[in-house]
């Protein structure tokens, strides 16, 4: 069994996706995407944004459309399921954490 794959996460209360996620859609590794927003957070121009590299977001367009026309959806979730079961052979599960507790 793999461990879970964070997709989002709660940050000021505003939900946005994690590093895991950004990872799937990118194709670049967790730790990669992770080093990238911390080096761009340490910063202090005050950005609010964080750029991704150019070729991330051309690779994020292609891996996206690759997923749209293998499963029918471009809906977000169904796109980062489909790279999580080609990358990793992992299944998405969703789930309420907040009826768990």
């Amino acid at each position: 069994m793999t461990a879970p794959i964070e997709l989002t996460r709660n940050v000021n209360g505003e939900p946005m996706m994690s590093t895991d996620a950004m990872a799937l859609l990118f194709g670049v590794p967790a730790e990669t995407v992770a080093s990238h927003l911390g080096a761009a957070l340490a910063d202090t121009t005050g950005l609010t944004a964080v750029a991704m590299p150019p070729e991330w977001l051309r690779a994020g367009r292609r891996r996206t459309s690759e997923a749209a026309a293998a499963t029918g959806s471009r809906e977000l979730f169904a796109i980062l399921a489909y790279w999580a079961r080609r990358d990793l052979g992992a299944e998405v599960v969703f789930s309420d954490s907040e009826s768990e507790q």
